[in-house]
């Protein structure tokens, strides 16, 4: 019996939140389609909070502008409630000072909606 030496990486894990429900929808397909098992999509701060600390996942992807809040405090409150998950502000308004503040946060970066999905999933590292 022969043991393969090569060390399997565990598969992305993500939760998406983003209070446009054909958005949402469309990130859910793309991370898919990439591998990425999308364990939670939601709408809000107040669900994607539970969400990512209920699953875990190995990155979520978030919104700035939702209903509820803001991304970037839902940022800075998952960096001390699952400070193992990565968070990346997905957001349509790209300021200097948003940029500044979510990095402060806890957003490993801004992704702008206007990129193309490849570039998203590159950021995902899916």
């Amino acid at each position: 019996m022969t043991v393969s030496s090569a060390r399997q990486t565990p598969p992305v894990t993500a939760c998406v939140v983003e209070d446009h429900v054909q958005l949402r929808e469309q990130i859910v397909a793309l991370l898919a389609s990439a591998g990425v098992e999308v364990l939670a999509a939601v709408g809000s701060v107040a669900e994607g909070s539970k969400a990512v600390c209920h699953h875990l996942p190995t990155v979520a992807v978030i919104d700035n502008q939702l209903p509820d809040g803001r991304g970037i405090d839902l940022c800075r409150a998952l960096t001390a409630a699952a400070p193992g998950v990565r968070l990346l502000l997905h957001t349509g308004v790209v300021t200097v000072d948003d940029e500044r503040e979510a990095r402060a946060a806890g957003a490993e970066a801004v992704i702008p909606k206007s990129i193309r999905g490849l570039e998203l999933l590159q950021a995902i590292g899916a």
